[in-house]
């Protein structure tokens, strides 16, 4: 009877690993320049997706929100997941704009279909892309665009064998 319910509760441990992802996070940033409005990040060895993901992009430049808003991003991954942005949500202060610099701040919510085909290959590329109407200022050398991509990877093969064996390993102790 003892070995029964040790097997069944390493079995049930090892599905439980596997059925929990890894929390897997790329971000990067880039300061806006005169000669460059688009910013290409591209990542290898990409963990497959086990969810949906979040992406954030942060910004400090020359956005805006006057409808319709030519001061703004757009960004892309792998031509799968596509938006605009920013809009009045990524503005602390909508009512109180900046000409030339604003802080903006966006999430969007990447679909698990989506990011199981991003990360199908084990790559993936994010673009964002300044439109040409955010100016470059000189005298604003701070301004930037980052992004925080997140997401629930399917585990490592090891990492699941491992906590199996811890897990076992507690059941034999316990004898």
């Amino acid at each position: 009877m003892k070995l029964i319910n040790g097997t069944a509760c390493a079995i049930g441990a090892l599905l439980a690993c596997s059925a929990a992802g890894d929390i897997v996070v790329y971000n990067d940033s880039a300061s806006i320049t005169e000669s460059g409005q688009e910013f290409v990040y591209t990542f290898n060895n990409v963990p497959l997706a086990l969810s949906g993901g979040t992406l954030t992009v942060f910004g400090l430049g020359d956005y805006s929100i006057v409808p319709p808003s030519s001061e703004t991003m757009t960004w892309d991954m792998d031509g799968i997941a596509t938006d605009i942005g920013f809009n009045e949500e990524a503005f602390e202060d909508p009512n109180n704009i900046d000409l030339f610099q604003n802080d903006v701040s966006q999430t969007w919510a990447v679909s698990f279909g989506d990011m199981a085909a991003i990360t199908a290959d084990g790559s993936f590329t994010l673009t964002l892309t300044n439109a040409t109407a955010v100016n470059f200022f000189v005298d604003q050398p701070d301004d930037f665009l980052a992004f925080r991509l997140s997401y629930d990877a399917i585990p490592a093969p090891g990492s699941a064998g491992v906590l199996a064996a811890m897990g076992l390993a507690v059941m034999r102790r316990r004898r």
